[in-house]
């Protein structure tokens, strides 16, 4: 199995649902765009347990991942969808063009 860093490291993703359990999937924020150069060195520090959490299955835009509660990987895509004060965001992310 593959981690999530390791899939974004090679590129980046776009338009994913990712979700801890079949149980959980729709509780969660879309993510827009992923790639490993969006996130600052704190980010991958605060996010480390989320981007090393294995990716068990992907179909269609969703995908599967274990290593992390399921509530850090909400908190992580609602950061990501900018659900974050202006000061963690851009502690935690860089925009990339």
């Amino acid at each position: 199995m593959v981690t999530l860093r390791e899939l974004i490291t090679g590129g980046k993703i776009e338009e994913v649902d990712i979700f801890h359990n079949l149980e959980d999937m729709g509780d969660y924020a879309s993510v827009v765009e992923l790639s490993i150069g969006m996130f600052t060195e704190a980010g991958l520090e605060a996010w480390k347990d989320v981007l090393d959490s294995q990716v068990v299955l992907i179909f269609g835009n969703n995908m599967h991942v274990e290593g992390c509660t399921a509530a850090r990987l909400r908190s992580f895509e609602f950061s990501l969808a900018g659900y974050v004060s202006d000061t963690l965001y851009q502690m935690w992310f860089r925009r990339v063009e």
